[in-house]
């Protein structure tokens, strides 16, 4: 893990994206986690519930495209970023 953020209101779902588990649309989600899977170079944005739990994925090519859509559909978020303290920690799935 690289970066977190709990969502809460200083953010606002835009809207920008629509993302489906299991056939059911997912709404606004309760924390974002920008990760990095060591020996990859792609960056993933990934959708947590309130225990930090996965729920979906989005991959990109860089930290700076990550960021970017993260701020596309959760408005607010580029201010909340956290560093992660170790961040070679593997994401839990």
């Amino acid at each position: 893990m690289l970066f977190y953020t709990p969502l809460d209101s200083r953010h606002q779902p835009t809207g920008a994206a629509h993302h489906a588990v299991h056939g059911h649309e997912l709404g606004p989600v309760a924390g974002l986690a920008l990760c990095q899977y060591e020996a990859d170079p792609h960056v993933y944005i990934f959708y947590c519930s309130p225990d930090w739990q996965v729920i979906t994925e989005t991959c990109h090519h860089s930290l700076l495209d990550a960021r970017k859509r993260a701020e596309a559909e959760y408005k607010g978020v580029g201010a909340t970023w956290s560093p992660h303290q170790d961040s070679h920690q593997k994401p839990r799935h």
